[in-house]
């Protein structure tokens, strides 16, 4: 798998599991060649025996290094390297201090206004960098947000996890390629309790659907709760499509009527009735 020197792609010293997921494994790790820990991701062997699905996997790290912003993780370096016959495609980005905003309700519980709406904002500003750049990300959510606090304040939030990205206008059909690959079902991609409407009926996904994805994720913030949850992923996807949008201040307390109603617009049905755009979003968050 590594050269003698025990090093990955001759390069990368690991030095523990960060998580895995349907496509990749993540390890801290620390290059050699330019000294600096890194987190690196590497696409599983059963996936990159295939030249299509490795040459997707890499272009996940140039989508993302398409964009410089501080709440979008930095691509440090990618390419491939031989692990007996197989040929393993990896991603090196920065190496992030804190823990996903997921795993931080779990552990900590929800947050409340003040702090879901500084999370808020520092995504809505890598969104519109990203959004620039003509990139729609398509899967914004709890697992793919990192959050580093000092004390109960949010001091930076990172968007992850370009891999569902691509130009605004694209549908996630289960056909693209390295999209379905990891996943048995047909059909849409996407994380059902967190893809707008569109998205879920395998239409044309554009800025709307991202600003759609941070009501959910606020919501969650606030509430500890997905905006819609059910017993299978079929009565998720029938929330989405048609249940009205869920309310926060009824499950949180603190809540504020005018951050209801942004959370509110923001997970409306109908791309037209949210925000314009993410800085519009922001403003209305701030406000």
């Amino acid at each position: 798998m590594t050269a003698a020197s025990g090093l990955i792609a001759g390069r990368f010293r690991l030095e523990g599991l960060l998580g895995s997921g349907g496509t990749a494994s993540v390890f801290a790790a620390t290059d050699t060649v330019l000294d600096r820990p890194v987190a690196i991701k590497l696409l599983h062997p059963h996936l990159s025996e295939s030249e299509l699905l490795r040459a997707a996997f890499l272009d996940e790290a140039r989508r993302t290094a398409a964009v410089a912003h501080p709440g979008i993780v930095e691509v440090v370096d990618m390419g491939t390297f031989r692990d007996g016959e197989v040929t393993i495609a990896w991603i090196a980005q920065e190496l992030l201090e804190g823990t996903t905003l997921a795993e931080h309700v779990l552990a900590h519980g929800p947050l409340g206004a003040a702090a879901t709406r500084r999370v808020g904002d520092m995504i809505l500003a890598a969104l519109d960098a990203a959004h620039a750049g003509g990139l729609v990300h398509r899967d914004v959510s709890p697992a793919n947000v990192l959050v580093r606090f000092e004390g109960a304040t949010p001091v930076r939030a990172t968007l992850l996890d370009f891999g569902l990205a691509d130009a605004a206008g694209r549908t996630t059909r289960g056909d693209d390629v390295l999209r379905s690959s990891a996943s048995a079902a047909a059909g849409v991609v996407g994380n059902a309790q967190y893809a707008s409407p569109e998205q879920l009926r395998g239409e044309a996904v554009g800025v709307a659907g991202d600003l759609y994805q941070v009501g959910g994720l606020l919501y969650f913030a606030l509430t500890g709760r997905a905006p819609f949850e059910g017993g299978d992923r079929d009565a998720v996807v029938r929330a989405q499509l048609h249940a009205p949008p869920p309310v926060a201040s009824v499950r949180a307390r603190g809540v504020s009527p005018a951050l209801d109603r942004v959370l509110v617009r923001a997970l409306l049905k109908d791309p037209a009735d949210r925000f314009a755009n993410a800085a519009e979003m922001r403003a209305a968050l701030q406000a």
